[in-house]
C-alpha cells in the first residue's frame, strides 16, 4: 500500500475511492472499504481509501473533540490489511478551505478518479457544502460515478462510530464488538504501579494510557492479552480499586499463565466481555475470593478464542 500525504500530490492510475474519518473501521466502514477493492480490482482500478491524520473536529471545533476508538498506526494496519493500493492521508487543515468544486476537481486531476463509494450522509469540501446529491450533480462535468451506501443496521441499531463509543463508554463491549466486527482493544506501555496485586497472587500490567482514546467503563474485562505475537487470556480491572483507595484511575491486566517482565513493553489487551462492576470490598480476602471466580470466569469466557 502506498501513502499520499496531499491531494495535490499525482498518481499514475485510474483510482475507485472512498473518503472518511473511518474511526475504528466498523463493520459499515469495511463493507464500504471492501466494495471499493472488489470494484477496483473487477475492472482493473486501483483502490483508494481517503483519511485524515487527525479528527477534523481537532480544527472546525477543538472544544468538542470525540474521543478516538484507536491510532492512526492501527487504522493504517487495517487499512493495508483489507487489500487498498493507495492510502490517501491528509493533514485536514490542507483541505479544510477547499470548496466542494475544488476538492473533486482535484481528486479528478491529480487521481483520475472513474467512482467513489460513500455513506448516505458524506459531506464534503469548505463548510460542509457538498452532499450526494452535488456529488451525483458533478459526475457529468467530471466523469465519474457515484455509488451510496444506506446506514447499515445490527439489532435494528444504526451502526456508526459515534454508537460504539457509546457501549464502551457504559461498559457494552460485545455491543461494542459486534459493531467493530473484531475486539476493541487498548495498547499501551507497560508500567509500574503499586505492585498490589502481585501481593495477592494476581501481578498485574500496568498500562500507561492516552486520555484521548475510549476507554470502557470502570469494572472488571475478561480480556486477551498480545505481547510479540502471543495471545493470552487476562482479566483487567479498570479504575480506581476502591478496596485500596486509589485515587487516580488505572488499566490493570492480570495476565494467566504468563510470568515474564513486561515493563517497558507494549502489549494490547482485546476486551471480550465485562465482568462486573468495581466493588469496595470488606477484607483483602473477600477480594482474593472474588479475583479467582473472576479467573475462572475468564478462562471461560475467553477459551474458545485462544484454541
Amino acid at each position: 500500500m502506498q501513502i499520499i500525504n496531499s491531494i495535490y500530490e499525482k498518481i499514475n492510475d485510474n483510482i475507485v475511492l472512498c473518503i472518511g474519518n473511518f474511526d475504528g473501521i466498523h463493520v459499515a466502514h469495511q463493507k464500504i472499504i471492501s466494495s471499493v477493492i472488489n470494484y477496483a480490482r473487477e475492472n482493473s482500478f486501483k483502490s483508494m481509501v481517503i483519511t485524515f491524520k487527525q479528527h477534523p473536529f481537532s480544527i472546525l471545533n477543538s472544544g468538542n473533540i470525540p474521543k478516538r476508538l484507536m491510532p492512526l498506526d492501527e487504522k493504517i494496519k487495517i487499512i493495508e490489511k483489507m487489500g487498498v493500493d493507495y492510502l490517501g492521508l491528509y493533514d485536514f487543515a490542507e483541505v479544510r478551505n477547499l470548496s466542494a468544486e475544488k476538492f473533486l476537481g482535484y481528486l479528478c486531476q491529480n487521481y483520475n478518479m472513474k467512482k467513489i463509494f460513500c455513506g448516505f450522509n458524506f459531506r464534503f469540501g469548505n463548510k460542509n457544502k457538498g452532499n450526494i446529491q452535488y456529488l451525483r450533480q458533478m459526475s457529468q462535468k467530471f466523469g465519474y460515478e457515484v455509488e451510496v451506501f444506506e446506514s447499515m443496521k445490527i439489532s435494528n441499531k444504526k451502526v456508526s462510530s459515534t454508537k460504539v463509543r457509546t457501549y464502551i463508554k457504559f461498559g457494552e463491549i460485545e455491543k461494542a464488538n459486534r459493531f467493530l466486527g473484531r475486539f476493541f482493544n487498548i495498547k499501551g506501555v507497560v508500567v509500574k504501579g503499586k505492585q498490589l496485586g502481585r501481593q495477592l497472587g494476581f501481578p498485574t500490567a500496568n498500562i500507561e494510557f492516552n486520555p484521548l482514546f475510549c476507554t470502557p467503563q470502570n469494572g472488571v474485562y475478561a480480556t486477551i492479552t498480545e505481547f510479540k505475537n502471543r495471545k493470552f487470556p487476562s482479566m483487567t480491572n479498570i479504575g480506581y480499586n476502591p478496596t485500596f483507595k486509589n485515587k487516580y484511575i488505572s488499566i490493570e491486566t492480570n495476565i494467566l499463565d504468563f510470568s515474564e517482565d513486561l515493563y517497558g513493553e507494549t502489549i494490547k489487551v482485546n476486551f471480550v466481555k465485562k465482568l462486573r462492576n468495581e466493588v469496595l470490598f470488606s477484607d483483602v480476602h473477600s477480594l482474593v475470593d472474588q479475583l479467582v471466580k473472576d479467573r475462572n470466569d475468564t478462562y471461560q469466557i475467553t477459551k474458545k478464542y485462544l484454541k
